[in-house]
This record gives C-alpha cells, structure tokens and sequence, in this order.
C-alpha cells in the first residue's frame, strides 16, 4: 500500500497524515495520545530501556528497531511504522507473541510490547528466521529492560518462536517518499534543499539540527524544550554512506552506528573499534544514531572523537551558501559543548585514515557493560621499532577534559621508549605522565579521581598490549 499524500505515513499499513505540530512531536506521543496505539509503552523517554520499540522503515533505510521516544514524528513521513498492534491480533497472534506466551516471558507486561518488537525486527531481518543461537537473542533484545528479571523465559521464546511468513510486512520495504517540509519542519532531501534550509535555520532561534536524534531529542523528552523548528537530515541519502579510497575512508555524517558496526566488522575488520560499537548502545539506537551526530554535539565522552582523533579525522562543512570547508577534527571543539561550527553550517562527511588493526587500540569504561555513556575512552595507535622501542604513539581520550582531547605532549614523552623490555611494573611508571596532560572532572557518571585512575589504568594496559601482545587476551578478560 503505497504512501503517495504529503506529509503523510504508513502506520500499521494505514495511512496517516500528520500535522505540523505533531511532526515536531515524538513518534511515541503520536501513537500514544493521537492514535490511540498505547501497546507502545514510555519508561525513560530517553532510549534506555526500550518499552518504547516499534519497528520502521524509512527512505533510503530499510526496516529497523527504533526508540519511538527520542524520535520525531515528522523523520517518518513517506516511510512506514510498525508497532505491536500491527503484528498479530486476538486469535491469530505473531508467532513471537505466540512463543512469549507459551514460555511465560510476559512477567508484567509492561516492557513486554518492546521486547516483541525487538524480536519481530531480527525475524524481519532474517526473512522470517527466528534466532538461531542465545548469543543472537541476547544481542537482539539488548536495548530491552525487563524490570521482573525475567530474561531467561524471554530468550526462550526467541529461541522457540516458529518462523514468520518471509513476506509477512514486505510493505515496511516498498513505501513512497513524498514529503514536503513545512515552515516548522524542515526535511530536505538533497543538498540544494539542504542549502536553501540553512539559510532559514541560520535566522531562527530555538532550533534544533537533527539526524537520528538519539542524542539531541532528549532536549525535548528529559528537558522539555519547545523548539521553534527543527532541521531534519534523516532523508539526505547524500549524507549517508561508507567510501574507501586506498587507506582512507569516506563517511557521510548521516551515516548509522550499525552501518559502521558493519564496515568494520565484515569489509575492514577492526576488533577494538567493533567492539566499541557493540557497547555504542542499542540496536535501536545504533540503527539511529549517526557519526556526524556524535561528533556534532560536542560531547566530552562522545565515542568517536577519541578514536578520530587518532586517525586524524577531516570534517567538511557545509553552509548556507553552499560553500564547504575543511577542519581538522583536532581544531573542531573549543570548549565544553563548543565548536567552530557556525550556525548555519552542518557537518556533512568525515574523512580519516583507515587503522592499522594490529596496532588500533581502543577500550572504553562505562558504568553499565552495554549500552551505557563512556565515563574514560582510550584510543590509541602504537607501533615498536624492531628494538621494541616506541616508533610511533598516537593517543586520544574522552571523559577526562571538557572536549575530546589528543595527548601530543604524553606522546612525545614516550616516543623512543625502550617499552618491550620493560616489566610491566616500571611501564605503569609511564602513566605518571597524565598526571597534569588531562583534568578529568567529577559528575553524576564518575568523579575526577575515578576518571584518572581509569584513564592510567587504561594506558597502562594499552603499554602492556604493545609490549606483550600475547597478554591482550588475558587483559581482555580481567
């Protein structure tokens, strides 16, 4: 069933037409408080725990699990959007539903909806196919929250559920993308129309840029912020993307966390960024969220910064007269929340050397294993001379200053260090010099003198790697 009127979707294969006010709107209040659909449940509004989970496709992305609670309504116009009431009904339940029942996974019910969900995506994924294996079960409903601990009749039923038609919501794949963006809500889908809305967001006030609004819609669901507009990337198909030339890598800044997941884990494999990127956070959000974002918003315990900053990230920057520039990501962040970004500009490609994935180093501490912020990120490349002395040492942290910060000054300390025929102890000796190179502060997430100490005890495992290789493993299981 094609969606061919402006400004309008498919929800549940019904078309629906929103208004300007509701496009500025989270997916989750349409559904809830316009549509009646209240199977979609609100617990964080923030993306954490996944009551929330419905299932979409967009143009120019095929179908995904989503946070409808930190996603505006108008980023599905021309797509289509599946929730729980969609998938089966009284009498003739989905097969996932099916299985949930017949294991008991429903405990009380309210995360219940998102979990189904989560599943019904993976079988969407697999053409119909139920997990195969616990471990992708496990994978598949991380970005869920079952406050009864109840997972282990949860993943029973993943396990358990009987297949799904293959062709069961082909229409999530086979929607029109008409959309006209209104004078509240701009959506441009390509770069002139890009152009021409920079030059209107440059003259408002209270608007908000966004492109998976993982991040930047938590302004609206936590803090309760009323944007005067919003500037939506999500359909430049020009911002999206992955490409190599020789050792350097092209990507556009709408591209997703889970596209880059992908990259690095099947074209280019690189075990310490994928494992960054497994921890990102959800599937929902890794579906979401983009790099241009998490650079974007100035974030000190970003992810990637730390990691660009070693491979020595190039941003390009549109504005709107249609001129782009160049800026070294080193040069991009002036202070807390600061870029040199001007108001009328957005970041439209990153550019940076492809690691060496023997000699990429990145670990992250967070308070949560998955899907949790970094308290300290270390990035680093190190390479011995064939004495085993430091040749060449690239370093990077998040969470230990007010920006993403490069650590030239630790770096030229150590170069031409004798490190493979130092014991472990006088390498931890080495870690003194951070002392006074970063100024972790204290927060909600962790205090300074926490921050430092994981910021040494970091390094000194990224000193010992190098020296030993034959440790990382035994360092990866501590």
């Amino acid at each position: 069933m094609p969606c061919d009127a402006q400004n309008q979707l498919l929800i549940n294969n019904q078309p629906v037409t929103l208004t300007e006010a509701q496009m500025t709107q989270s997916l989750l209040q349409v559904l809830r408080e316009d549509l009646g659909l209240v199977g979609t449940k609100e617990g964080c509004a923030s993306g954490d725990c996944g009551a929330c989970t419905v299932v979409a496709a967009t143009p120019g992305q095929g179908p995904h699990s989503l946070n409808s609670c930190i996603a505006p309504a108008g980023s599905f116009i021309g797509g289509s959007v599946l929730t729980v009431e969609g998938v089966g009904q009284p009498g003739n339940p989905h097969p996932v539903q099916q299985a949930m029942i017949e294991c008991h996974g429903a405990q009380c019910g309210f995360c219940t909806p998102g979990f189904v969900m989560s599943m019904v995506a993976g079988q969407i994924a697999r053409n119909g196919v139920p997990c195969g294996t616990l471990t992708e079960a496990s994978t598949e409903i991380s970005g869920n929250l079952c406050r009864c601990t109840g997972y282990r009749p949860i993943l029973d039923a993943a396990l358990l559920s009987a297949p799904a038609p293959s062709d069961q919501f082909n229409w999530l794949n086979t929607v029109d993308s008409n959309q006209t963006s209104t004078d509240r809500y701009l959506n441009p889908s390509n770069q002139d129309e890009l152009v021409d809305a920079l030059a209107h967001f440059r003259s408002e006030d209270r608007w908000i840029i966004v492109a998976g609004a993982t991040d930047a819609w938590l302004e609206w669901s936590q803090r309760y912020q009323d944007f005067a507009g919003v500037l939506d990337l999500s359909r430049l198909a020009q911002l999206q993307g992955i490409e190599r030339h020789g050792q350097q890598l092209a990507v556009g800044a709408g591209t997703s966390h889970e596209a880059l997941l992908g990259f690095f884990t099947k074209q280019y494999p690189v075990a310490d960024i994928a494992a960054v990127l497994h921890r990102f956070g959800s599937p929902q959000v890794r579906a979401r969220g983009t790099i241009g974002g998490n650079i974007g918003n100035a974030s000190p315990i970003a992810d990637w910064p730390p990691m660009l900053l070693v491979l020595d990230a190039q941003l390009v920057l549109l504005n709107s007269q249609g001129k782009t520039r160049r800026v070294a990501l080193s040069d991009f962040y002036l202070g807390y929340r600061e870029t040199v970004r001007a108001a009328d500009e957005v970041i439209t490609q990153i550019e940076f050397d492809l690691p060496d994935p023997q000699t990429f180093r990145a670990s992250k501490i967070s308070k949560r294993t998955e899907d949790d912020i970094s308290s300290v990120l270390l990035a680093c490349q190190i390479v011995l001379d064939k004495d085993g002395a430091i040749k060449t040492l690239r370093l990077a942290m998040g969470g230990v200053a007010a920006t993403p910060v490069r650590l030239q000054q630790v770096e030229d300390a150590l170069v031409g260090q004798p490190l493979a025929t130092l014991h472990p102890n006088q390498i931890e000796d080495l870690c003194d010099v951070l002392d006074g190179q970063i100024q972790p502060i204290s927060d909600v997430r962790a205090s300074a003198q926490y921050r430092m100490a994981m910021a040494k005890s970091l390094f000194a495992a990224m000193l010992i790697e190098a020296a030993y290789p034959q440790t990382r493993e035994d360092l990866h299981h501590v």
